[in-house]
């Protein structure tokens, strides 16, 4: 295969990936044809209004959009001689979508304009061309994503790190547009809600752990695998900040906290609904 650089604009998508067969199948009945270039697009985006389809991002698409963004194109599309693509319609897509959305700076406009491609030769005959689509939809490339609780602890070192830039803390406002630009550099969208979320549910992790560390004598390593497991929990812990609230009783309440803590660590909760119930029978028991 040869290497190099094409404009986004001129790869066109690829009417014969087979996670579009039901999606052209209904476009075609509809519409007595087979979809144009910007057809294809918009049902790559989920922008497209077929039966039995929610408006979902069903490819995900803008989460792809927003890492390539932040990274550009890591694995490069694969192209047949005449120019089709065999393999990368999702990174392509998202590419478009970039270039075309106005959630996007001309810096991370940059990035998708041209994408670098590797490109079969004249010589490639039909069993290598299969070849490379089977290999490259059907075969793990064993690739294993980072646990929440990674992502989220990254995120918290970095927003700390910033902070201790600024000579005095930074008003709600500020510290919301600092929200947006680590969210954008970790590729969790325009909005800061991800990144305090985060924010919030490693507090309550670190909590956890000097909990059962300091109070409960317990090993740190065991106590930090345990905080691992059951990150999701501490979601959960977060919420409701207002009277009423799982994060209000937990914060208002050491013995309330204390127990949720032990049992969360004995893996006694099968969801987070138990916890919620718990506060009810907790607050019961106390009005006694």
């Amino acid at each position: 295969m040869n290497g190099g650089f094409l404009k986004t604009a001129d790869i066109d998508l690829w009417d014969d990936n087979k996670r579009l067969d039901i999606h052209l199948g209904q476009f075609s009945k509809q519409n007595g044809r087979a979809p144009a270039s910007g057809e294809l697009l918009d049902i790559m985006l989920s922008r497209m209004d077929l039966p039995g389809l929610d408006k979902e991002d069903q490819f995900a698409i803008v989460e792809l959009a927003r890492s390539i963004a932040v990274n550009g194109v890591r694995k490069p599309p694969i192209i047949d001689i005449d120019g089709t693509l065999l393999d990368g319609n999702r990174r392509v897509a998202a590419c478009h979508y970039i270039l075309n959305h106005d959630e996007f700076n001309s810096e991370e406009r940059r990035r998708a304009e041209y994408i670098y491609v590797w490109q079969l030769t004249e010589h490639a005959t039909d069993d290598e061309r299969e070849a490379v689509v089977v290999s490259l939809n059907f075969e793990p490339d064993h690739k294993q994503d980072w646990p929440e609780y990674i992502k989220a602890r990254e995120v918290y070192k970095e927003w700390h790190a910033m902070l201790a830039l600024e000579p005095r803390m930074p008003n709600q406002r500020a510290q919301a547009a600092m929200k947006r630009e680590l969210s954008k550099r970790f590729a969790l969208g325009p909005e800061p809600a991800a990144v305090t979320r985060y924010l919030k549910m490693v507090d309550w992790a670190q909590e956890f752990d000097d909990y059962h560390s300091s109070d409960r004598g317990k090993d740190e390593f065991e106590v930090k695998h345990r905080s691992n497991r059951y990150f999701q929990y501490f979601d959960e812990l977060a919420k409701g900040q207002r009277p009423g609230g799982v994060a209000h009783a937990l914060g208002q309440d050491d013995a309330f906290r204390h127990l949720v803590f032990d049992l969360l660590f004995d893996g006694k909760f099968k969801n987070w609904r138990q916890i919620r119930q718990l506060k009810y029978i907790f607050e019961n028991e106390d009005s006694r």
